[in-house]
C-alpha cells in the first residue's frame, strides 16, 4: 500500500468528488513518491517545499510576540 510505503500523512482525505488532497511525506521519499506520481500520470504540486522551515518561522515569530510557550498562572498575565 502506498501510505505505508511512503509514509503519508494525509493534512486532508479523498472524496468521492476527486477534489485535490494535501500530504506530507519525509524528504527522503519525495523523489520515489513523486516518480511513482508521474508513472500513474496523476498531476500534483508540491505546496510547501519545508515544512521545518515554517514550524521554526512560526515559534519564532511567537516569541518575538512575547508568547514563550511557557505556564503562566491567570494573576500573572492579567
Amino acid at each position: 500500500m502506498i501510505t505505508s510505503r511512503f509514509q503519508i500523512d494525509f493534512w486532508t482525505y479523498p472524496t468521492a468528488s476527486l477534489d485535490p488532497v494535501e500530504i506530507h511525506v519525509e524528504p527522503v521519499a519525495e523523489q520515489k513518491l513523486e516518480a511513482l506520481l508521474n508513472g500513474a500520470s496523476i498531476s500534483f504540486t508540491v505546496a510547501t517545499e519545508d515544512v521545518n522551515k515554517i514550524l521554526q518561522q512560526e515559534k519564532t515569530t511567537a516569541r518575538a510576540g512575547g508568547f514563550d510557550g511557557s505556564y503562566h498562572r491567570l494573576g500573572e498575565v492579567t
